[in-house]
C-alpha cells in the first residue's frame, strides 16, 4: 500500500514504542530478538497496547529507526539480515512506502548515518544517508531521497573531520543534524555535523564540553533545536539543555535541571515539549545466586523543565538482560527501536 505523504497524525495523538535487543547490543545496534513486537506506550496513564510493524521478519531480521516527523515514521530494516531497505510508516492510518537503501550496494561502511525529515510548510520529506567506507577516508558519499522526486542524489564531498556519527538524528529546516563521536571508543561527542540537503554541503559546529558533561541526544521542539546532556557534580547529577544557533553556527546553555537518579544509571533524555523532557532509565539488578535471571529494570519519567518536577509514568521488569537502542519522537510521542 502506497503511503500518502499528506496522511499525517494530529499533534493531541501520542505514541511511543518500545522493544527490547540481545544483552551484547550497543546502542547503535539493529539486531532484535522478536523485531515485529512492539509496543504503544500512553503517556498520560502509562498504558502500553502491542502493536505490529508493518514488515514480515525472518529469523535473522531485523530494524531500526531513522526518525520521524508529522507522525510519519522512518524505518531502516531488513528482513534476513544483510539486505537493508527502507520503509516510512503511519502507524495510525497503517500505510506504508517501500524505498530502496543506497548502503544495500556498499560494503562495510567504518562511518554510517540516516536522517529523516520534512520541509517546513510542505508534504515533501528528505532521507538522507552519509558514509564512508575507512575513518581517515577524507570524502564521503552522500545520498539523498527526495519524496515528490522519487529518487535519489548522490555526490562526494570533504568530510570535515567527522569520525563516528549518532545513531539518532534529527532534521530542521532543510538540514539533517547528528553528533559526531571521535575518542578511542567513539564516547565523547566533539561537534554537531550539519548536512544541507539543498546546497549538498556538510559543515560542523563544535561543541564546548568540560570532562564533567556528556552530551546523548538531539531534539527539535516547537522549532528549536536542542542537544541534551547531563553534568556530574557533587551535588548529583544534573540535566543539561543547551540551544543550537544554526545561523551563527552556535552552542549555548540554556536550562538546567537536577535529576534524581544515582550515578551509574544509564538513562536516555527525550525532550517532550518546550517545558517537558521525558527521560528513560535503565537499572540491571544482579541475581542473587548463579541458577537466577538478572532483571532488568525500566523507567519513563516525566520531568517539568519549569518546576522541576518529576513524575513516573511507566515502570516494568523483564528477567533478562536487555538495553533500549535508540529513540526518536512521533508527533508528541516517543519511538524506541
Amino acid at each position: 500500500m502506497e503511503f500518502e505523504a499528506d496522511q499525517g497524525l494530529p499533534d493531541e495523538i501520542i505514541l511511543e514504542i518500545f522493544k527490547r535487543t540481545e544483552p551484547k547490543t550497543a546502542t547503535r545496534c539493529p539486531w532484535l530478538p522478536k523485531p515485529d513486537c512492539c509496543s504503544s506506550l500512553n503517556i498520560p496513564d502509562g498504558s502500553a497496547v502491542p502493536c505490529l510493524l508493518p514488515i514480515e521478519f525472518g529469523r535473522h531480521g531485523w530494524w531500526t529507526i531513522i526518525g520521524s516527523q508529522y507522525g510519519n515514521v522512518c524505518i531502516r530494516y531488513s528482513l534476513e539480515g544483510f539486505t537493508p531497505a527502507i520503509k516510512t510508516w503511519n502507524p495510525l492510518l497503517d500505510r506504508s512506502r517501500d524505498i530502496e537503501d543506497p548502503a544495500r550496494n556498499l560494503y562495510r561502511q567504518a562511518m554510517s548515518g540516516y536522517a529523516f525529515g520534512y520541509t517546513v510548510g510542505t508534504y515533501k520529506y528528505f532521507i538522507v544517508h552519509v558514509s564512508k567506507r575507512h575513518i581517515k577516508d577524507r570524502f564521503v558519499h552522500c545520498n539523498v531521497f527526495s519524496s515528490t522526486e522519487d529518487k535519489w542524489k548522490h555526490g562526494y564531498m570533504e568530510d570535515g573531520g567527522l569520525r563516528n556519527l549518532s545513531s539518532n538524528s534529527v532534521f530542521h529546516e532543510g538540514k539533517a543534524f547528528w553528533i559526531n563521536w571521535i575518542g578511542r571508543f567513539f564516547t565523547i561527542a566533539s561537534d554537531m555535523a550539519v548536512f544541507d540537503v539543498e546546497r549538498f554541503e556538510i559543515h560542523k559546529i563544535k561543541i564546548t564540553r568540560s570532562q564533567n558533561q556528556h552530551f546523548q541526544n538531539l531534539a527539535v521542539t516547537e522549532d528549536k533545536l536542542l542537544l541534551l546532556g547531563y553534568e556530574l557534580t557533587n551535588y548529583g547529577v544534573v540535566n543539561l539543555i543547551y540551544r543550537v544557533d544554526i545561523t551563527k553556527m552556535k552552542i549555548t546553555p540554556w536550562k538546567r535541571v537536577v535529576d534524581n537518579r544515582q550515578r551509574g544509571i544509564p538513562c536516555n533524555p527525550i525532550q517532550g515539549s518546550i517545558n517537558e523532557m521525558l527521560i528513560i532509565y535503565e537499572k540491571i539488578i544482579g541475581a542473587k545466586n548463579p541458577k537466577d535471571q538478572s532483571i532488568t529494570e525500566i523507567e519513563v519519567w516525566k520531568l517539568n523543565l519549569c518546576t522541576q518536577n518529576h513524575a513516573r509514568i511507566y515502570r516494568s521488569w523483564w528477567f533478562d538482560d536487555m538495553s533500549f537502542a535508540d529513540a526518536a519522537l512521533v508527533s508528541q510521542g516517543l519511538l524506541i527501536p
